[in-house]
């Protein structure tokens, strides 16, 4: 007799399970067919949008010369361009008013190809709102389908051939450029077999890899996106071929009053050897009040040695930027090959008349014996005392191997600077400006610059209060981080001096500007930083296991715009 409750109570557990499982929404990355290069998840895209049109960004960058120049860019009038021939094909403009009225919660869109905007977008959006919203009052424009038991609208414009399709299903809105897509997703949702970006590997493998969902969650199919002409085209950091080594990559971001906070997971297609970090930690604990700094685990001596020269040793233009159009043709310019060429040499080197020579050798020579275990660079700038010029001060740390020889290290400086200051060795000695067990020691000439050693930390500066303000941290304790790479930008305290400094370069460039174009530092990235002045500071953390590199990105929030 006891055995009928028991048997009632599995029974109704059962049913209530099953009822869960029923009424349980699909997750959105569920419903996406496969083929993505990009996914783009938000928890709540009404509030994000809501947050956004409220907010005084939004109104100081619509003002902004950051915007002007943009709304007149190729990439600006292309999309305008791909805009209007969706307007065509679905009747509706495709503004901020749409994107408001079709935000629902729970949103995704899922992009297949970047250069024919080719996306497919889904959002959980009460079936009340999307009946209220710009798309369903458009229907009549569109043909009427149905794909696995669910209608759908949908319409191509004849000249652009560009395809416009949405469905209403429940509490779910799709919008997709392509019907095939649109019926694929509809099929997912009735259950039908079919393949979806969940299941795909380089989905898989991110999402596995990441902590739980952020606020947004982007995932990135970065072996797609490395071959298509319009990510190699348009990605601002033109680091394409560095990018190739990963095949998947997944960013979180996390908002609070205070800070929002990325955290990225980078994998790689084949393991990489992993760098020692432990010497990282160390070097971090004298970033201080710097306003820039950057750390980096077994640096490439090469690459020390460009640093110490390019900000301490001979700073100033490296040499010119990578021309992106074509030269301008002159019918005045002389012919080449005319007869007084066949009298010109070319079987011997170009003469070099003599002059200013860097020569660091020794300066190699001490590396190589040295091998660098990690690698900080300070920064800050500084305003003269006369308040006209700005100047930057640059210290860089090297942690080595082994203890550094001082007077070595000092030699070699010496030998490296030597024709480019001065003659016969005049104004290369040092002069001993701080005794005990960190010496302290700078060059007795016109060069502005500094040497310290302290067993395996080497610093150079050209400051050399610079130095004596990083001593006393070398006692202080290492910060409790693994990172690979660090760095951090302290915004609000450079802005000032930034725009100073690019208002100087650029007034001397004034007659190569267009007519009615901002200058591009001094106005155009000037205004985006102000428009972005709450950011406080940007920091990263970068690990680095050999498969995979994870980052972590905090950008520190003031008080808001008003």
């Amino acid at each position: 007799m006891r055995k009928v409750p028991l048997l009632a109570g599995v029974a109704a557990i059962a049913l209530f399970l099953a009822g869960q499982n029923a009424t349980t929404p699909k997750p959105l990355d569920e419903l996406i067919p496969s083929g993505a290069m990009l996914y783009l998840e938000a928890r709540n895209l009404s509030a994000l949008v809501n947050d956004w049109n409220a907010s005084a960004e939004k109104k100081a960058w619509l003002g902004s010369d950051n915007y002007q120049v943009f709304s007149r860019s190729r990439l600006y009038l292309r999309l305008q361009q791909v805009f209007e021939e969706y307007s065509k094909a679905t009747g509706v403009a495709p503004d901020m008013n749409l994107l408001t009225s079709v935000a629902g919660g729970e949103s995704a869109i899922a992009i297949y190809d970047i250069s024919a905007l080719d996306f497919l977008y889904v959002t959980r959006l009460p079936s009340a709102r999307s009946m209220q919203s710009v798309l369903w009052k458009a229907r009549e424009r569109f043909t009427a389908r149905a794909a696995a038991g669910t209608p759908y609208y949908a319409r191509t414009d004849p000249v652009s051939r560009r395809t416009a399709a949405f469905a209403i299903a429940g509490d779910l809105l799709f919008a997709a450029t392509s019907e095939e897509t649109l019926t694929g997703a509809l099929g997912l949702l009735s259950g039908a077999p079919g393949n979806t970006v969940r299941r795909e590997p380089w989905f898989e493998a991110a999402t596995r890899a990441a902590t739980a969902p952020g606020e947004l969650r982007m995932v990135m199919n970065m072996e797609k996106l490395a071959r298509n002409s319009s990510f190699r085209s348009y990605w601002i950091q033109r680091n394409v071929p560095d990018l190739r080594q990963y095949f998947s990559a997944i960013d979180d971001l996390r908002r609070t009053p205070s800070e929002v906070r990325e955290d990225r997971v980078l994998l790689r297609a084949e393991p990489a050897p992993a760098p020692d970090a432990s010497a990282v930690p160390g070097l971090l604990r004298l970033a201080g009040n710097a306003t820039l700094y950057r750390a980096w685990a077994r640096p490439d001596p090469a690459f020390v040695l460009d640093l110490i020269a390019a900000k301490v040793l001979r700073p100033g233009p490296r040499g010119f930027a990578e021309a992106r159009t074509a030269p301008v043709v002159s019918l005045d310019a002389p012919l080449a090959g005319g007869e007084a060429d066949l009298e010109t040499r070319i079987d011997g080197a170009p003469y070099e008349a003599p002059g200013a020579v860097y020569r660091p050798e020794a300066l190699q020579a001490l590396l190589g014996g040295n091998p660098p275990r990690a690698m900080l660079q300070l920064q800050s700038s500084r305003t003269t005392a006369d308040r006209v010029f700005v100047t930057n001060d640059s210290t860089i740390a090297i942690e080595g191997a082994a203890d550094w020889d001082a007077a070595a290290a000092r030699d070699a400086i010496s030998r490296a600077i030597e024709n480019l200051y001065t003659t016969s060795r005049i104004g290369v000695g040092w002069r001993e400006r701080r005794g005990g067990a960190t010496a302290l020691w700078e060059l007795d000439g016109l060069a502005s610059i500094a040497v310290a050693t302290r067993g395996r930390t080497l610093l150079i500066s050209n400051q050399a209060g610079n130095i004596e303000a990083v001593l006393p941290l070398l006692d202080g304790a290492a910060p409790a981080v693994t990172a690979s790479y660090a760095a951090g930008y302290r915004a609000a305290a450079e802005l000032e001096n930034y725009t100073r400094i690019m208002r100087h370069i650029e007034a001397l460039q004034a007659g190569g500007q267009a007519p009615g174009e901002p200058p591009l530092f001094g106005a155009n990235i000037a205004s985006l930083a102000r428009t972005l002045q709450r950011v406080q500071s940007a920091a990263v953390l970068a690990s680095d296991d050999g498969r995979s590199v994870k980052q972590t990105v905090r950008y520190t929030l003031g008080s808001r715009l008003q």
